[in-house]
């Protein structure tokens, strides 16, 4: 029997302890104990594999006190999961860069305090840019690290770099002297006006016609078929008779 599950799948490690083919699983170190058999025939943890709480709060909780295996977003182990100073529980990374900015802005803050006391302002405003609290603060702030050195101490010296001895440049052959071309002569002058007057015709796209083959036969009209009866000629309606109407003729 393996110690370890050697499947690459987390599924296939699950079956090979279930069988007795391993100890324990690779990944989360599951034993026989804690896999179980379905219905259905399939291999399962008891332990859930990602939690079911709606808040990310409660789902990192539910991983720190083992009732899922990982978080859902990002993949957190209990390993990587702390509780901070309040009880909430939150992953190790992100603890380690939030210490790491508590005294973000601390020395302004201190700077704009001091600033405040010295005009005779009872409360910590937020200062205007350009305004007196502003600049005072501002040079409080830039005075601050002069006044945390020691007095009297003094500038260790800065050891000098050694400087390697320069290399003499090595003297560059003589390039030699490639003979000038000939002048051409120069054109005469008359040619100029006549190459001025001849300019170049653009050329217009003509279409072109298609000409007649005149060895394509003509096409045959189609025969009239002897057998087809004649098309009769629609009947003209009979026209109306008009009623004769006796008229009393007055004498």
């Amino acid at each position: 029997m393996l110690d370890v599950a050697t499947a690459r799948t987390f599924n296939g490690q699950l079956k090979q302890v279930y069988f007795g083919e391993a100890q324990r699983t690779k990944k989360f170190d599951l034993t026989a104990e804690q896999i179980y058999r379905t219905r259905d025939g399939k291999i399962c943890s008891r332990i859930s594999l990602y939690p079911t709480a709606k808040n990310r709060a409660a789902r990192y909780r539910q991983v720190f006190e083992g009732r899922a295996l990982i978080t859902s977003r990002g993949g957190l182990t209990k390993d990587d999961l702390v509780p901070n100073a309040t009880g909430r529980i939150v992953s190790k990374k992100a603890r380690a860069n939030a210490l790491k900015r508590v005294n973000f802005g601390k020395a302004w803050r201190e700077a704009v305090l001091e600033a405040c006391k010295q005009l005779g302002i009872q409360r910590y405003t937020i200062p205007k840019k350009g305004s007196e609290l502003y600049n005072l603060a501002i040079t409080m702030k830039r005075s601050e690290p002069e006044a945390t050195k020691e007095p009297g101490a003094e500038p260790e010296p800065k050891p000098e770099a050694t400087k390697e001895p320069e290399a003499e440049p090595e003297p560059e052959p003589e390039a030699t002297k490639e003979p000038e071309p000939e002048a051409e002569p120069e054109a005469t002058k008359e040619s100029e006006p006549e190459a001025a007057k001849k300019k170049p015709k653009k050329k217009t796209a003509k279409r072109k016609r298609k000409k007649a083959n005149p060895k394509a036969k003509p096409k045959a009209k189609p025969k009239a078929n002897p057998k087809a009866k004649p098309k009769a000629k629609p009947k003209a309606k009979p026209k109306a008779k008009k009623k004769k109407t006796l008229k009393n003729k007055s004498k």
